[in-house]
């Protein structure tokens, strides 16, 4: 088995040393996002009528949460793999708004959850042998999260590491591992550009708390797959969800194209808030890119604030512009592929639970494709998209000019990162380099100016020196 791993691992490495880069992806959730038809209820016409705005913006890749049909409003319990949830539109305007984003040059990622199905898909009754089921070693009372994962079905168990209406697929079973395997490359054929491939971490395992997990197991099932779609298409864009410490997600790089940071953002709106070091920060940074590159060199990371499972990052850093702008400023200024969240551009708050957090995108100005499916209690005073564009101040125009300034010099989107020495600890300080420019970035998180080696930075403002041209992002 050990060799075989391996094997898998040199060839992935060999067709795929230096992943696809997704640069700067845009997180979507279609049901909020915008509606084309008056239900009040996003659907994919209407993002495809958003596209100018996501141009706009400076986005190079949209993610778009699952797709697919689901009894619930998040749909991550899927009950068919291969259709569009009929509330999103059909097959048709999937490939419509396919056409449209790559003619602008910006790629589509779908949101693959295939660690679980519903409790409502057919295979559940069908096929009951492409789940996993308790047998005589099970411990019932097994916990995660404080929840038992084995779910009482009839006169048996059923493991359900989520929720009880999301069976865990059974890998052990070839024939599980050939289905999900045709069911990307069914969506690689319709054009789709990749996968965020949800619950990356959690394909093998019992109970998956720290000491339980088979990460090892999980990345080779990963490299099988990454080798498949990479056959289909070379360019194919593989961003794994694993929600865990370092070394578990760089194991799993052997067969993604990266992996969502989720300490990045807690790093930043840690210092945000309550201060610290600053060089503690870049340094932990370094630590990530090394452990990377030991598994895949040349390999990004995925950055990102907060997402989808997360409070909103304006919430957290407490409805201040100025912290917001400088979240920005942190994360759109390291190297790899950062991921923004809808909405994140112009403030909108929200609160667990999960549906406060995935509230309607704010079009504002009599815009008619505004969503009503969840109306929002925490965006009574966030400034719509429509409030924003007028004002070259605000949140909505920072991020634009971070994006196309992050767009204009290749040390921010390519460039080898080296932590800086600037006299001053408090700071984040690092540069960015490539044989044709060096870009030496200096964050002052606090609220209060900091002295450094370039001169005084003031609070809560950034600079960046690019071959000697200096430029503050306050």
């Amino acid at each position: 088995m050990k060799a075989r791993i391996l094997c898998i691992l040199l060839i992935a490495l060999l067709i795929a040393a230096v992943p696809a880069s997704a640069e700067v992806t845009y997180e979507v959730f279609v049901r909020a996002f915008a509606d084309s038809d008056g239900d009040g209820v996003g659907d994919l016409k209407g993002l495809m009528r958003k596209l100018d705005y996501l141009s706009e913006l400076g986005v190079d890749s949209l993610w778009l949460m699952p797709v697919f049909p689901s009894p619930s409003y998040h749909g991550y319990d899927v009950t068919d793999y291969r259709s569009i949830n009929p509330e999103y539109g059909t097959m048709e305007d999937l490939e419509a708004l396919l056409a449209d984003a790559h003619s602008r040059g910006m790629a589509v990622i779908l949101d693959l959850p295939i660690n679980h199905t519903s409790i409502d898909h057919p295979w559940f009754r069908e096929r009951p042998e492409f789940y996993r089921w308790a047998d005589e070693r099970a411990n019932l009372d097994l916990r995660v999260w404080g929840e038992k994962v084995w779910k009482p079905y009839g006169d048996t168990w059923y493991y359900a590491i989520f929720w009880d209406g999301m069976p865990d697929l059974d890998y052990e079973n070839p024939d599980v591992r050939d289905e999900m395997i045709d069911i990307a490359l069914y969506w690689l054929d319709m054009g789709v550009d990749g996968f965020r491939l949800d619950a990356a971490s959690h394909i093998y395992g019992m109970g998956e708390w720290s000491a339980r997990q088979e990460i090892e197991r999980s990345a080779s099932w990963w490299v099988e797959f990454q080798i498949a779609c990479v056959a289909k298409n070379p360019n194919c864009y593989l961003l794994g969800e694993a929600w865990e410490s370092l070394d578990k997600r760089a194991a799993l790089l052997a067969g993604l194209d990266a992996a969502v940071n989720f300490d990045v953002g807690g790093a930043i709106i840690a210092l945000l808030r309550t201060g610290g070091s600053g060089k503690g920060y870049v340094r932990n940074l370094a630590l990530t890119y090394a452990a990377y590159a030991e598994v895949r060199p040349g390999i990004p990371d995925a950055p990102f604030l907060t997402n989808h499972d997360q409070n909103r990052v304006y919430a957290a850093l407490g409805a201040k512009p100025e912290r917001a702008k400088m979240a920005a400023n942190m994360l759109l200024t390291l190297p790899g592929n950062p991921i923004l969240y809808y909405g994140e551009e112009i403030g909108m708050m929200g609160a667990k639970p999960d549906e406060e957090i995935r509230t309607p995108m704010l079009w504002g100005g009599g815009d008619r494709s505004e969503t009503r499916w969840h109306p929002s209690i925490y965006n009574t005073r966030t400034l719509t998209v429509a409030e924003q564009d007028a004002d070259p101040d605000s949140l909505l125009n920072h991020y634009r000019r971070l994006l196309a300034f992050r767009r204009a010099h290749p040390a921010l989107t390519g460039g080898e990162f080296d932590a800086a020495d600037v006299g001053n600890d408090i700071v984040a300080a690092y540069a960015l380099s490539t044989p044709e420019e060096r870009a030496l970035i200096i964050h002052n998180a606090t609220a209060v100016q900091q002295e450094t080696a370039e001169g005084v930075i003031p609070a809560c403002t950034s600079l960046i020196v690019v071959d000697g041209e200096r430029w503050t992002f306050p």
